[in-house]
């Protein structure tokens, strides 16, 4: 079931993909010709969950379209994989109020319609939004979504011109804090191949078509997990994709002075206040949950964390796993995540639903309560609070009792501390057996 019209999610939004460097379009083209293909996939497009019941290898889903027609179906298991959304930085370094100040995603659409302005400085600003700006979090992928974004502009900027090429003022004097002269890069080079055990001088790393763009990236720390991303980020260094850190105490300011767009900065290896003029600002906002995730895990009865993400049942022993059986998660939806992790999560996550499928049978809990009968009122107390929906009220030839669903039953216990009359007990946690218990206790400490 997908809420768009279309298959591919958040990465129809981009150019390419990070490392492989492959047109994302591309890419997810053949796969979602196979799913449209497939036998045994039911598509529904432009479709929401407006209802879910029932419980592992019973669940009973409604699905409602935009044009208002519902769909009634059956369900074994359920996977969550609704993505993410990326924060919009409202009133933050200038967006929506200075011109050529984008996101991320915003500049990624500009690099695919091949639309870009004519650019001589680029500037990325990290963390906006995030570790405490205004989200708590760390959203992980940004910086290395902005270092192959910076490689992508020093090697295919021609590419990427269109229609917008004469909008934006265009400095044609570099900045003096960006130029190093020639004996500085001599000294680099040499240094380079000394670190690489070469003899002599080491080859000058070649630069791509776009050479004289100069490229910023204004950061707190650079988050480039792994080998890959971490390869990446010498790539762009090499290619001289400067690296600025700032800290919280003084934070990089977009402003305009006259038509120029200016971005001032405090450099903490020289101690000094520097400004530099800018054509192209690229804010880099971290992802941030679907706003409609709270009514989806109230129907799914899923927790969610503290920023508004699906919560999985143990981050390391459980990671794809709700604590309700039958339900699963995968994707930016629990967190930020790059396209890698989010495929392995994506086939963990197939292959746990599967199991209860191919198994064909639910094995319940060895601990699950019962409802005595004679004593049950029907008042639905325990209903309302079990966490699991494992119990219902319904009229029976005794009239209203309660049933429990042993295959939804966590033993939990809710269900039989709140019930008045007692009528709800726990197998091997009886109230005969714990009473004896709590006496051999007492007795033991007495003696």
């Amino acid at each position: 079931m997908e809420t768009e019209g279309e298959l591919g999610g958040f990465i129809r939004n981009l150019t390419n993909l990070y490392v492989t460097e492959k047109s994302a379009a591309e890419t997810i083209k053949p796969l979602i010709e196979k799913v449209k293909a497939h036998k045994n996939i039911a598509l529904h497009l432009n479709s929401a969950v407006k209802s879910v019941e029932g419980f592992i290898g019973n669940y009973n889903v409604v699905i409602g379209n935009k044009g208002g027609e519902e769909t009634k179906a059956k369900f074994g298991t359920i996977i969550v994989a609704t993505g993410a959304l990326e924060f919009v930085p409202e009133g933050l370094y200038g967006y929506n109020q200075y011109p050529n100040v984008v996101t991320l995603t915003e500049f990624e659409i500009l690099c695919k319609k091949k639309t870009l302005p004519k650019l001589k400085n680029v500037a990325f600003i990290q963390c906006v939004g995030s570790r405490g700006q205004v989200k708590s979090y760390c959203s992980r992928i940004c910086c290395n979504v902005a270092t192959k974004n910076a490689i992508n502009i020093i090697d295919n900027y021609e590419n990427m011109l269109g229609l917008m090429e004469k909008q934006g003022a265009v400095v044609e004097k570099i900045p003096v804090e960006q130029k190093a002269p020639e004996e500085i890069l001599e000294r680099r080079r040499r240094r380079r191949g000394r670190e690489r055990g070469e003899e002599g001088e080491a080859e000058e790393v070649r630069l791509g078509p776009s050479e004289k763009i100069e490229v910023t990236v204004f950061n707190r720390d650079v988050m480039a997990y792994g080998l890959e991303h971490e390869l990446a980020y010498n790539k762009a260094r090499e290619k001289r994709v400067k690296y600025v850190r700032y800290t919280t105490d003084n934070m990089p300011k977009v402003y305009m002075e006259g038509n120029q767009l200016m971005i001032a900065y405090f450099h903490e290896t020289l101690k000094l206040e520097r400004t530099m003029p800018i054509d192209m600002v690229i804010l880099s906002t971290p992802l941030v949950a679907q706003p409609d995730a709270g009514e989806l895990s109230r129907m799914l009865k899923v927790p969610l964390g503290q920023e508004g993400f699906f919560l999985e049942a143990h981050v390391k022993l459980r990671p794809v796993d709700f604590a309700t059986d039958g339900i699963y998660v995968c994707g930016t939806c629990r967190g930020p995540a790059d396209i890698t992790e989010c495929v392995t999560q994506a086939s963990a996550a197939a292959s746990r639903a599967a199991t209860p499928l191919s198994r064909g049978f639910v094995l319940a809990e060895a601990i699950t309560s019962e409802v005595d009968q004679d004593l049950c009122v029907g008042c639905g107390i325990c209903a309302a609070l079990c966490p699991y929906s494992a119990i219902t009220v319904a009229r029976g030839p005794k009239g209203m009792k309660a049933e429990v669903i042993k295959a939804a039953c966590k033993g939990c216990g809710a269900c039989g501390a709140g019930c008045p009359e007692k009528a709800m007990t726990m197998q091997h946690y009886t109230d005969e057996q714990l009473i004896v218990e709590g006496l051999a206790g007492i007795k033991e400490v007495v003696l």
